[in-house]
């Protein structure tokens, strides 16, 4: 039988106890861990669970539960004072910096959209810290990961590795193959990495934003947009610009 879904009140208590990440290291990236296991006893206690990334939730099975309990009570973000999470930005707006271009997202905007499905989208949170949605496909378009709203949604956790800095996350498979790289530090926010998705690859660094698909591609370069919803949006026909 499935498990049910942990109810959005819970989740959200266990985020803001841990300061919106970790509570071992403070990684933004977080999965929901039963302190007292579920397989023991089916339970959705705040006061028994706790937000870890999904390398300590891996590890803290076979931990003593005092240590796990301990760990809950002095979360690293908020010992490090990143009391929003340790992705807060330093200003409200999204511009963003891909090749030479620069973009001015909306509040919640897309980063590549292929057809209906967003690939890669971030948002600030009424609260102030970074909302991240992720899907990560393979050359073969099998979905290998999936962050939502920076919960982590894997079957297979031990291939990938998320580092981690104030302001700064960079997210890769193993064999040093980076996926993905957000810098909040600077303005704009800089982005690296590439991103695939049914035989359309999208590559992107401070140096080129380039598209490959079965109808094409192209070099985008030295443009400025504002008030886009979606800076690459992959169609049928084709692709567009800050649709």
């Amino acid at each position: 039988m499935d498990r049910p879904a942990i109810p959005e009140e819970v989740k959200r208590q266990l985020r803001q106890e841990a300061g919106f990440g970790c509570c071992k290291c403070g990684n933004p990236i977080i999965d929901y861990h039963h302190i007292i296991p579920w397989e023991k006893e089916q339970h959705f206690r705040a006061e028994d669970m706790m937000a870890l990334c999904p390398t300590h939730h891996r590890q803290y099975g076979s931990i003593q539960k005092s240590l796990q309990y301990k760990i809950k009570l002095k979360p690293r973000n908020i010992n490090d004072g990143y009391t929003l999470g340790n992705l807060t930005p330093h200003h409200t707006n999204t511009r963003v910096i891909v090749g030479t271009n620069t973009f001015g997202l909306m509040q919640k905007g897309s980063v590549l959209k292929y057809q209906d499905e967003d690939l890669f989208s971030f948002s600030i949170s009424p609260e102030g810290y970074l909302l991240l949605n992720l899907k990560l496909y393979d050359e073969q378009d099998n979905l290998l990961a999936e962050i939502i709203q920076n919960e982590w949604r894997s079957h297979n956790n031990f291939i990938w590795d998320i580092v981690h800095k104030p302001y700064y996350i960079k997210i890769s498979k193993r064999l040093y193959n980076v996926e993905l790289e957000i810098n909040f530090k600077k303005i704009p926010i800089e982005l690296k990495g590439k991103l695939w998705r049914n035989g359309h690859k999208l590559s992107f660094s401070p140096l080129i934003l380039e598209y490959k698909g079965n109808n094409g591609g192209g070099i985008i370069a030295k443009n400025c947009f504002f008030r886009c919803n979606t800076i690459i949006h992959i169609k049928e026909n084709g692709f567009s610009i800050c649709s």
